[in-house]
């Protein structure tokens, strides 16, 4: 087909790191330190790039990192299912970035922009999903400090 396709299901573990570090941004107290480093790091982590979220936030927490993998998870799950039912899609290239920069490199036997909200999709549903999984379970007896 030309494409690769695991990439986007793969690129969607940072997409769950997100919506779990602005669950953690919106339980947070204000002018805390937890704040102020998904404030540092959630840009990086939509244009892809996790390990500020995953080493400075969700990680040393341990439950939102457990949360993000679930939300990443279901975001994967989501683009899975769009491939199980007729369009499969993928990166156009061996290796590239993944997060917001991966939007435009994503095609599909159907074309360019059907695969494209594909991605879009399942980014949208990774944080989504993140989001809620941290907000109910990932944030009780965890230092929101």
């Amino acid at each position: 087909q030309g494409f690769n396709s695991l990439f986007p299901i793969l690129s969607m573990a940072g997409a769950g790191q997100v919506g779990a570090a602005l669950a953690l941004y919106w339980r947070a107290q204000p002018h805390s330190a937890l704040r102020s480093q998904v404030r540092g790091a959630i840009i990086p982590g939509l244009l892809g790039v996790g390990e500020p979220l995953i080493y400075g936030v969700t990680l040393p927490r341990m439950k939102p990192f457990i949360t993000a993998c679930l939300g990443g998870a279901a975001g994967g799950l989501f683009i899975g299912l769009i491939a199980w039912w007729g369009l499969p899609m993928g990166l156009n290239s061996a290796f590239g970035p993944s997060g917001l920069v991966a939007l435009p490199l994503m095609t599909s036997a159907q074309g360019i922009l059907p695969a494209m909200a594909v991605y879009a999709g399942g980014i949208l549903v990774a944080w989504v999903c993140g989001f809620i999984f941290t907000t109910l379970f990932g944030c009780r007896n965890v230092n929101l400090d």
